[in-house]
């Protein structure tokens, strides 16, 4: 997933557009500490630091695993924005 194919999903279910805003983690922290403590916002930057080089997709055994845990499959990242948006219109 990139984050044109996620700012997409967003598009889709909120019905509008939704930009993805770059990958200079830099200044997404710098941004993040005007609402966030700087230790969140530096913590965030680390965790997207490592999706951008090592991704997040889950492999085979961690699908098993998560399923095993959930005792159901877990759902697509379209399907949570689908979900996520529709609790938000609804108040």
């Amino acid at each position: 997933m990139t984050g044109e194919a996620i700012a997409a999903i967003w598009s889709e279910a909120l019905g509008r557009t939704v930009r993805y805003g770059g990958d200079d983690l830099v200044v997404m922290e710098q941004r993040m500490k005007a609402v966030l403590p700087g230790w969140h916002a530096l913590d965030l930057r680390l965790m997207f630091q490592r999706y951008q080089s090592d991704g997040a997709a889950a492999d085979r055994d961690g699908v098993e695993r998560l399923t095993a845990l959930l005792g159901r499959a877990p759902r697509s990242y379209r399907d949570f924005a689908r979900d996520a948006a529709a609790q938000w219109a609804r108040g």
